[in-house]
C-alpha cells in the first residue's frame, strides 16, 4: 500500500506540468484523536489534541468540474489526556510532513467543492509531554498514510476554506511484540491565500 501511494506521488509531480495550475499558502487548525483496537493500548479518557497546520498548496486544473490539490503541509497530530489532580494535560505529539493528494469536484459554479483523496506523511516527532517537561515516544512508524474526505469553499478566486477529515490507515505502532493498532484521526480547517496566474 505504501508502495502504491508513492507511486502516485511521483506519477503525480512527473505530469502535473501539463496543467493549468496555481499556488498558495495555507494555515489551519487540527482537531486529531488516535484510534486504537485493544482498549489498553492507550489509557481511558482520551481527549482530542488541539494542533496546527502549515505549509504550500498546488492546485492542478484536472477538468473544468475537477481540481488535484497536493503540496507540502507541516501538521500536528496525537492526542492528549486530563490527570486528575494536575493543571496539566499528558499529550501525546505527532508531528508530520504531509503531503495531500486529493481530487475536488466542484458543485456549480459559487466555489464549493467536495474534495477526496488520500495523504502520505512522514514523521517529524514523537513526544509525550506533561507538566512542561518532554520525553520522546519510542516505536512509533516513521511514516503513515490514509484518506482524506472534506469540503471547500473558494472565495474570489484568491481565498480557499477548506475542511477535511484525515483517516489514518498505518498502523502507528512499529513494534512486532505488540499486539493491535492505532490510528490517527484529524478534523482539520485550513484557509489558504492562492496566487493566481
Amino acid at each position: 500500500m505504501k508502495k502504491l501511494f508513492t507511486l502516485l506521488f511521483v506519477l503525480v509531480l512527473a505530469t502535473e506540468f501539463t496543467f493549468s495550475q496555481t499556488f498558495g499558502l495555507k494555515l489551519g487548525f487540527n482537531s486529531s484523536a488516535i484510534g486504537v483496537s485493544e482498549d489498553d493500548l492507550l489509557p481511558d479518557d482520551q481527549q482530542t489534541r488541539a494542533g496546527f497546520q502549515i505549509g504550500g498548496l498546488a492546485v492542478i486544473e484536472v477538468s473544468d468540474i475537477a481540481d488535484f490539490r497536493t503540496g507540502l503541509t507541516y501538521t500536528q497530530k496525537g492526542a492528549s489526556w486530563d490527570v486528575d489532580g494536575s493543571s496539566s494535560d499528558l499529550v501525546f505529539a505527532l508531528d508530520y510532513l504531509e503531503v495531500p493528494l486529493d481530487f475536488a469536484f466542484k458543485i456549480g459554479d459559487n466555489g464549493f467543492s467536495l474534495n477526496a483523496g488520500s495523504y502520505l506523511a512522514f514523521l517529524l516527532g514523537a513526544e509525550l509531554r506533561f507538566d512542561g517537561e518532554s520525553d520522546d515516544a519510542e516505536d512509533i512508524s516513521a511514516m503513515d498514510f490514509g484518506l482524506d474526505f472534506g469540503a471547500s469553499y473558494l472565495i474570489n478566486e484568491t481565498i480557499l476554506l477548506d475542511i477535511k477529515y484525515g483517516m489514518g490507515l498505518g498502523n502507528l505502532i512499529d513494534d512486532d511484540d505488540v499486539d493491535g493498532t492505532a490510528l490517527n484521526g484529524a478534523l482539520q480547517f485550513s484557509v489558504a491565500y492562492v496566487f493566481n496566474n
